[in-house]
């Protein structure tokens, strides 16, 4: 991802913020597509640049909560962590699962995730941790894969995902954003959520809209809402341009 932001960067400048998701495949993580007019690509990157006479605001939001303490990476290779504090990662990151729950990963990682310390460039605008979902798992060495890179001797936290944290932390980014914007009414809005918000984490339909009417409900429901559930998010934090994990991200034309 920091090589997809650098190239942007290179071509329309620094000062543009990105805003949107990543490709899925219905969790299969095998290949994704993607679509520019009438082509249907793969390894690709679509985009829309939108300008003209509006203002945006954007957030974000997740629903992790710590739990016990820091760790460091012992042994890793690009996006692939394969020691947490000596011990295989994976088995780390399952140590406060019921025993067979760590068995099916799309489970166990659903209700899981990695928290990276945040820059000191965003303390305070943010929470303490940027969430980093794990993507797959290599049984063999019970390494785990992320999406972006942490070298070994880098701090993590452990974080577990809270339905009920989720919904009130979107309601807080909605919140700020109207404060914001002040008593303007919103022209529209995309809304780039998790993937691993949907169904996967609520179980039913009506439960997974709990989040999305908590934010209309602040923002207004007769605003057109367009966006996606997606593998990973993409917002600036403080007019730096960051990739998320298990977040909702909010931005508002008015």
């Amino acid at each position: 991802m920091k090589e997809i932001f650098t190239g942007i960067k290179d071509i329309i400048g620094a000062n543009i913020p990105y805003i949107g998701g990543t490709s899925g495949d219905n969790w299969k993580f095998s290949k994704t597509y993607q679509y520019y007019n009438n082509q249907v690509l793969s390894d690709a990157m679509s985009a829309v640049l939108i300008s003209g006479n509006a203002k945006i605001e954007a957030g974000v939001s997740h629903g992790c909560v710590p739990i016990g303490l820091e760790k460091k990476i012992t042994k890793a290779e690009g996006s692939r962590i394969y020691e947490i504090d000596g011990k295989p990662a994976y088995k780390v990151l399952t140590e406060y699962l019921a025993p067979g729950e760590a068995d099916d990963f799309a489970k166990a990682m659903a209700y899981f995730a990695i928290g990276e310390p945040i820059s000191k460039k965003i303390g305070g605008l943010y929470d303490k941790y940027m969430v980093r979902a794990c993507m797959s798992r290599d049984e063999k060495d019970n390494s785990v894969t992320i999406p972006t890179e942490m070298p070994v001797e880098s701090t993590i936290q452990l974080m577990r995902r809270d339905p009920e944290i989720l919904i009130k932390r979107a309601k807080e980014a909605a919140e700020k954003i109207k404060q914001k914007i002040g008593g303007k009414k919103p022209k529209f809005i995309l809304h780039f959520d998790c993937a691993g918000r949907g169904k996967i984490l609520f179980g039913t339909e009506e439960e997974t809209q709990k989040p999305i009417e908590a934010m209309q409900k602040v923002l207004g429901r007769d605003i057109p809402w367009l966006g996606f559930f997606t593998f990973g998010e993409i917002t600036p934090v403080n007019n730096i341009n960051y990739l998320h994990n298990y977040t909702a991200v909010l931005c508002v034309i008015y």
